[in-house]
């Protein structure tokens, strides 16, 4: 639900890879793993994708 408030904000989000965001957020958010490698990697991510 946080993800989705997010993002209707215009927020960028980043979203894990298990769970349902993938349902709702389809291409509109990054995705990684629950690591702080991935975590980062997806911060980098959203970071160059402009809005």
């Amino acid at each position: 639900m946080v993800a989705l408030e997010a993002y209707l904000s215009g927020c960028k989000v980043i979203a894990s890879k298990n769970g349902g965001a993938k349902e709702f957020l389809l291409l509109d958010a990054v995705y990684c793993d629950c690591e702080p490698k991935s975590i980062f990697k997806a911060i980098v991510k959203s970071i160059d994708i402009k809005n």
